[in-house]
């Protein structure tokens, strides 16, 4: 029941195709529209008030009902509609489509092609990365709704008019090329005494004539308003960034800005600094190398080499010289055929490529692909000055290369494949999100939920943690939430987080998407503001690099650049890069932690990275403070036994000192512990729990052994809580009364105490420990001090021998009330001796 309306001039093609087809679309003049007692405006293909011409005076009035049609990423200048199909799919026709044919709404041969060619325009013809298998989808169900497909052709060859021509020709003759960090922009611009329909076609074709990374026309008018098109064919230009400057937007390969009162010259000055600057950094072969090398020494045989290729799985390794410079690169084919000689005996130099095709750390990606293709180089070193510092391989490219695809595609709405709903969260965090939501709204703040809960509530399971990013200033969205929600907030500039802590004991952690960079293994990471993907980048395995943007229901799409998703449903623990673990070294405890509460299991590079991990010794060289804070989570697990098992097998454990073992003694202790602490729950905070198992992992080792393991760490948590020889001896004799198993264990501590009962080697330890904690310490004495004086005693240090003597006497049973504990007062007073309680045995 909607009329056609156009607000704006129609381009040559639409133009042309109206003409032809009028009776099959009837369209409303901008005066009859306008006239119109309005009720509901339905815009397509934009969310831009600007793009809407006089329409726009009308969003804002309460009685008018907007729907949006859209497919465009969010800018600052984006209207909210009061219901929206916005969706990241390449043509918004798409999203037409869609509802008509879930409607199950007739669509004509007229219509169908007009849609179909709507959808070829805004996909190229499906060779845009944004285009997506619903648009592929579409496009097939409107042929077969009878779509013309030579009309199609017609109309998608849109030939210029004569001033687009004239345009063109002054665009490509007067242009400049400025090469930045992000590679190279051609700049042009033209004036005009009035303005030119298609200004995006022509940065188009100029584009494909100059072959640059990227393309910005700009059109000057005279004492009118200015206007910008811009085209990249390089990730490393996102040219909606760059249109945002001037209020206008796009996507990352085509945006536009127009009605700029800004001078001609003045806009060409800004974008030549922009591209000077690097406004978006280009990919670079450090970005998508892997850092682990694999080598082989120059003395290797072509048998050996084999082997070692096989069980690294690897293709190809690098012959290093005994200084460590490379020499030349074998290849598994190439080793494979000498075996088929015999040959397995001479040395692998023999079959090596001696002349090595290298790149540096800061070659673009697209350089290394010229070369893979060019050399047919299957692995390329990566050589800083002369130091062999990793390896792109041709798998790396392709990873890259559709990775890239996938991050196109969930970036331009930041969405991706699977739906999440946060709507039913628990408190207190669903208060959290609403509130966040909004503040973040208000901003115009990009703001997702992501690691642990995202993980967790894909699985299913409960949470006590939830970190926000937000593509902005995270501190001041804190301030502003702290104001909201109380907790006290504690920020940290340095790394560009802030942190509100509750009094029920829960936090809420708000970070600004960064990356993060390591000078050196298990160093402090250099920070700086990024984005999203560098963000989740940044984090320790693909199961905690998921994200959600938040919305105001709560609801939206994974954002998934790392496969975390599949690796959830494989039930994998992950790491995103080969130099995971030597950058934080407390992930290899993080990862077992992971795999043992989850019912996960370490996928087997993984295992092989933390094998390295530890054959470098890397667990020194993290700071004492975070590698013992990482165990206190790893032993505050619900199943330690498990988690402790599992770094056994993983050699993690002698990582710390070659003494640190779980088993023996030692493992029978720490069940001990689990068997106690689950029949005394309260005996111990929980907070310190955690430190019983592993100062029993260490109850075992040398005097040396635990000397070098306090220089090692510097721990002072190790230091034993008392002196057990001197406990022990006083706790040995065949008969103890249960006062005197009190006046011993009265003198320890909780933890000191659970730990005494797991060390114990006496038979009769835990009867007489069990008796103290069932029955001995919850002994009230019944008879005070004011009693003793009243009974005689003169004040001083008599006072507290009989105290003491009387509450020995109540814990031996010789009485249980006051009235019988006054008159044994009564009766040892008089016989003037200190009183002989019931013996115990153990």
């Amino acid at each position: 029941g909607s009329q056609l309306v156009f607000p704006g001039r129609l381009g040559t093609g639409v133009e042309e195709f109206y003409a032809l087809h009028r009776r099959f679309f009837p369209v409303l003049s901008l005066k009859e529209a306008l006239a119109q007692e309005l009720d509901r405006i339905v815009v397509v293909d934009t969310r831009l008030a600007s793009r809407l011409g006089p329409f726009r005076e009308h969003l804002q009035n309460p009685n008018i009902e907007l729907h949006i049609y859209d497919h465009h990423p969010p800018t600052a200048e984006a209207v909210r509609g009061d219901q929206e199909w916005v969706e990241a799919v390449g043509a918004a026709a798409t999203l037409l489509v869609e509802r008509c044919r879930e409607a199950e709404l007739e669509i004509s041969p007229e219509e169908a092609t007009l849609a179909l060619i709507a959808i070829h325009e805004e996909t190229g013809s499906f060779r845009y990365s944004s285009t997506t298998s619903r648009d592929l989808s579409a496009a097939a169900f409107l042929q077969e709704c009878g779509a013309n497909l030579e009309v199609l052709n017609h109309f998608l060859r849109d030939p210029l008019s004569r001033q687009q021509r004239e345009l063109l020709e002054e665009f490509l003759t007067h242009g400049e090329v400025v090469t930045g960090a992000s590679g190279s922009l051609y700049l042009t611009s033209a004036e005009r005494k009035s303005s030119i329909f298609g200004l995006g076609l022509l940065a188009a074709r100029v584009l494909e004539v100059q072959g640059t990374d990227a393309v910005c026309v700009v059109l000057g008018l005279e004492g009118k308003h200015n206007s910008i098109a811009a085209r990249s064919q390089s990730d490393a230009f996102d040219m909606a960034v760059w249109m945002q400057h001037w209020g206008g937007g796009g996507h990352r390969r085509a945006a536009a800005a127009s009605k700029l009162d800004e001078p001609l010259t003045s806009i060409c000055d800004k974008l030549r600094s922009m591209a000077r600057r690097g406004e978006m950094r280009r990919l670079l072969a450090k970005d998508v190398m892997s850092h682990e090398v694999f080598s082989l020494d120059s003395t290797s045989t072509i048998d050996g080499a084999a082997q070692a290729l096989r069980e690294a799985g690897h293709h190809a390794a690098c012959i290093l010289d005994s200084d460590g410079a490379i020499v030349g690169l074998v290849s598994r084919r190439d080793l494979g055929k000498a075996l088929d000689h015999g040959l397995g005996h001479a040395p692998a130099i023999s079959v090596m490529t001696h002349r090595v095709v290298s790149v540096t750390p800061e070659t673009p990606v697209e350089e290394v692909r010229r070369l893979v293709v060019e050399r047919s180089a299957g692995t390329i070193p990566v050589i800083d000055g002369e130091r062999l510092v990793g390896i792109v391989s041709r798998t790396d490219l392709l990873r890259e290369m559709y990775q890239q695809a996938e991050e196109e595609s969930q970036w331009r709405t930041g969405i991706g494949p699977s739906e999440l709903d946060l709507s039913s969260t628990p408190q207190p965090y669903r208060e959290w999100l609403d509130v966040v939501e909004d503040l973040a709204h208000d901003r115009r703040l990009r703001l997702y939920a992501v690691g642990g809960f995202v993980r967790d509530a894909l699985l299913g399971r409960p949470t006590d943690d939830l970190d926000l990013v937000v593509e902005g200033d995270a501190i001041a969205l804190a301030t502003a939430l702290s104001q909201h929600l109380g907790g006290k907030l504690t920020t940290h500039e340095k790394y560009l987080t802030a942190t509100l802590r509750f009094p029920c004991g829960n936090k809420l952690d708000i970070a600004t998407a960064r990356r993060e960079v390591y000078c050196r293994p298990a160093a402090l990471p250099e920070v700086a503001q990024s984005n999203l993907k560098s963000d989740l980048y940044r984090r320790d395995f693909t199961i905690n690099s998921l994200a959600i943007r938040l919305s105001t229901d709560l609801k939206g799409s994974v954002i998934d650049f790392f496969g975390g998703q599949a690796d959830l449903e494989g039930r994998v623990i992950r790491v995103l890069h080969n130099h995971s673990f030597f950058d934080d070294p407390t992930r290899i405890l993080r990862a077992v932690r992971f795999e043992q509460r989850l019912g996960f299991t370490i996928e087997p590079h993984t295992q092989q990275l933390i094998k390295a991990a530890l054959a470098a010794d890397v667990l020194t060289l993290t700071r004492p403070e975070r590698l013992l804070e990482e165990l206190r989570l790893t032993l505050a697990e619900t199943d330690p036994l498990k988690v402790l098992a599992r770094l056994e097998q993983l050699n993690v454990l002698a990582g710390l000192h070659p003494e640190v073992r779980f088993r023996g003694k030692v493992k029978g202790r720490i069940e001990r512990f689990i068997e106690i602490s689950a029949e005394y729950p309260d005996l111990v905070e929980a907070s310190d729990l955690w430190r019983i198992p592993l100062l029993l992992l260490c109850s075992d080792l040398s005097e040396k052994g635990g000397q070098e393991l306090g220089a090692r760490f510097g721990w002072h948590g190790l230091v034993w809580p008392f002196e057990f020889t001197a406990t022990v001896g006083r706790f040995c004799r065949r008969e103890m009364r249960a006062s005197e198993i009190g006046n011993i264990l009265d003198l320890l501590p909780p933890v000191s105490l659970l730990l005494f009962a797991c060390l114990s080697p006496h038979t009769n330890f835990w009867h007489r420990i069990k008796l103290y904690l069932d029955e001995i310490c919850h002994v009230t004495p019944v008879v005070n001090g004011n009693d003793i004086l009243q009974a005689g005693v003169e004040r001083g240090p008599e006072v507290s021998r009989w105290k003491q003597a009387a509450f020995d006497a109540q814990r031996d049973g010789e009485f249980h009330d006051r009235q019988s504990g006054l008159e044994w007062l009564e009766r040892s007073l008089s016989a003037n001796t200190t009183p002989v309680a019931a013996s115990y045995t153990g």
